[in-house]
């Protein structure tokens, strides 16, 4: 059974990717897929990753085997003017993915899967004091404070 769904990039905020994956226990053949809207065009001078998308997609992939994911950056982020994540490419907020495949026994499956990244972009959550990303962060606000003290330092020191 293929599925198509989003997941936020770690690390990245505000950024979500397309994840495209065999949950069955057998090979998808022929695996075609589409999106509504379609990804538009865009200039490859504008290093748009869509056009990445758009080219992996075109024809049909011959064989997806079980568990393969396929991750492609589809939302990413950039604050816009009111603080709140903007896409900085060209991708739709709400899509559905078609895809249209056989199984191994020849079976033909088409199955459409709306999906939209407001359902992750409003998740709520919390973060331990305690955690690796946490840690790091603590980590960066002493490191900066200890940079301006060796700036002030050298200062008085040329003097």
């Amino acid at each position: 059974m293929m599925v198509a769904h989003f997941e936020k990039i770690p690390y990245v905020p505000g950024s979500q990717k397309l994840v495209i994956e065999n949950l069955g226990q057998t090979v998808a053949r022929d695996v075609l897929v589409t999106f509504d809207p379609e990804i538009p065009d865009t200039d490859p001078a504008d290093r748009k990753v869509c056009r990445f998308i758009k080219e992996r997609f075109a024809k049909p992939i011959p064989v997806i085997a079980p568990r393969l994911l396929l991750e492609d950056v589809w939302f990413l982020g950039v604050p816009g003017p009111d603080g709140k994540y903007v896409n900085a490419e060209p991708t739709a907020s709400s899509v559905t993915v078609r895809m249209s495949y056989y199984g191994p026994d020849g079976t033909h499956y088409d199955e459409d899967f709306p999906i939209d990244i407001d359902l992750l972009q409003f998740t709520t959550t919390t973060t331990a004091s305690d955690s690796p990303e946490q840690i790091a962060k603590n980590a960066l606000t002493e490191l900066k404070k200890i940079t301006n003290a060796i700036s002030t330092i050298s200062k008085h020191a040329t003097k």
